[in-house]
């Protein structure tokens, strides 16, 4: 579609301004199709960032935008204040960008003033290692209401973030899925005794109804839909016993995980393995009725995003480009981040942009 558009005789005329965002991802392919859509435009305004070009496997290409910011002809107006980072992030974003600012002679140039907030850097070597870092890291998960985002150049490290994430009770999600456990499955678990000595809504019964097997549910009553004739509003169990919904022997069942329907095994397995990560979290005292604060993902796609911590794990399994990609790559992580930072240390053949060989230095530690 874009080469039939290049290769058209015909030129757009009816575009008086084209401004492109985040157009440091677009391929030479696009390049060369905005150039000739721009043709006849009094303005065209490319709006992005060279170092947080990280799609070279796609076709981007970082070169045509530093070499455009340093022409006579174009207007490179940077931007000079960041909205995003603060100090420390700010700091280490630098050392990191730095050999790329040195190659283009625009080291002593580039100015980028941080927001207010300081923040801290700390280093943890691996995820299942304790250490002071890891301990502050878990604390300020548990007990503010900060966002986090893990974020890792790829598998099989999200691995090892899951398992770090479960074994702390932590609620979680990856940015490109669901969370690792429903609203719905956390308010069930939660809510049990609740509907044991008081009242919840249908809707709640209903998400129950869902998981219980029938040895507790009255005959011809397993489907959820059966629960139709109950008018909308809130039940206990017992209501629901005298009703003739339930046996009366569920009321023996302190814990939900006592009543799934283990009948349909190969349907709840996952939800099953998952009892005693979903009690961890409750018992942290997570509030699992919201969006989960704590993420992760790949580089790639958590570009563009804000959190207010950030969590680089290092971990590289094979050889990097030789190009300054890597550079970017570990940019674009850290800049997610607005007060405080957290590095994991490798725990593959390679480091993420060589940090790991200085990681003292270019950390600020």
């Amino acid at each position: 579609m874009i080469d039939n558009f290049r290769f058209e005789a015909a030129i757009p005329t009816d575009i008086d301004v084209l401004i492109v965002d985040e157009a440091q991802d677009c391929s030479k392919p696009q390049i060369a199709a905005l150039q000739k859509a721009a043709t006849n435009a009094k303005e065209f305004i490319f709006i992005g960032d060279a170092d947080q070009t990280i799609h070279e496997y796609a076709g981007s290409d970082p070169e045509y935008f530093y070499q455009l910011a340093n022409t006579e002809q174009a207007k490179a107006n940077e931007l000079t204040e960041g909205l995003r980072c603060g100090q420390t992030i700010n700091k280490i974003c630098r050392n990191i960008i730095a050999p790329v600012w040195e190659e283009y002679g625009r080291y002593s140039e580039r100015t980028w003033t941080p927001t207010d907030v300081i923040g801290k850097s700390y280093y943890i070597p691996r995820l299942d290692q304790e250490c002071k870092s890891k301990e502050i890291l878990i604390n300020k998960i548990l007990n503010t209401d900060e966002t986090f985002l893990f974020t890792y150049r790829g598998n099989p490290t999200h691995k090892s973030v899951n398992t770090f994430l479960q074994d702390n009770g932590i609620d979680y999600k990856m940015v490109s899925g669901s969370a690792h456990v429903s609203r719905e499955h956390f308010s069930c678990f939660k809510n049990w005794k609740t509907f044991m000595n008081d009242k919840v809504s249908k809707q709640q019964i209903k998400e129950y109804w869902k998981l219980m097997g029938s040895k507790i549910k009255a005959n011809g009553l397993g489907d959820v839909d059966k629960l139709k004739p109950l008018i909308d509003r809130d039940y206990n169990i017992q209501e629901l016993i005298d009703a003739g919904y339930l046996k009366p022997e569920v009321k023996q069942f302190e814990r939900l995980s006592q009543l799934l329907n283990y009948e349909a095994l190969s349907k709840n397995e996952k939800l099953i393995n998952k009892i005693p990560y979903i009690n961890k979290v409750l018992i942290n005292g997570m509030d699992t009725t919201q969006k989960p604060r704590v993420k992760h993902d790949t580089i790639h796609k958590v570009k563009g995003l804000t959190f207010d911590n950030i969590i680089v794990d290092l971990s590289v399994w094979r050889p990097e480009p030789r190009n300054f990609e890597p550079t970017r790559l570990a940019y674009v992580a850290y800049s997610r981040g607005k007060t405080d930072c957290w590095t994991v240390g490798s725990s593959g053949p390679y480091s993420l942009a060589k940090i790991q060989d200085n990681w003292r230095e270019i950390l600020e530690l």
